[in-house]
């Protein structure tokens, strides 16, 4: 039986309510220097090999993310056109667990189009648990995060 027109508008917003849906996070951005910091600091006390330089994306993120095992913290790069570096990116070490949010199709084609996934409309406040993970960052490795942020946390990720 071929689709009616009320069939298909009925997938359309199905699809259109499902991109919508997207996951959001909050936490604080590193510069890919803060981060290298960071990474090769817990890489000495681990007893791992340290990343290589500001390019060693995988050394940097591994070091990181490994240290969190089992904990919901992750540190990624997120795409970001205000990078204070100018680079397409910017770490950012995530706090909070990943938070459901309806956005904008226009929101999300924005994003896209801008390459620019920080500071969504749906904002997240900062917890104590927040700021407690920032503070042991800045204590164990003595590098010390920007300010809170809300992002749009990549899909699949």
């Amino acid at each position: 039986m071929p689709p009616t027109a009320a069939s298909e508008s009925h997938h359309s917003t199905a699809r259109a309510r499902e991109a919508s849906r997207r996951v959001i996070r909050g936490g604080y951005p590193f510069t890919y220097e803060k981060a290298l910091q960071m990474a090769t600091v817990i890489a000495q006390r681990a007893g791992w090999h340290p990343p290589c330089d500001v390019d060693d994306v995988g050394g940097i993120l591994n070091c990181v993310n490994d240290i969190f095992d089992g904990y919901d913290i992750d540190l990624i790069r997120i795409l970001n056109k205000n990078d204070p570096d100018g680079r397409p990116s910017s770490y950012f070490l995530a706090t909070t667990p990943r938070r459901p949010a309806n956005l904008s199709e226009e929101e999300l084609e924005r994003a896209e189009k801008e390459l620019h996934y920080w500071d969504p409309s749906v904002q997240l406040k900062e917890t104590d648990t927040d700021r407690f993970v920032k503070q042991l960052i800045k204590d164990e490795t003595g590098v010390e995060g920007g300010p809170f942020h809300t992002v749009i946390w990549p899909l699949g990720s």
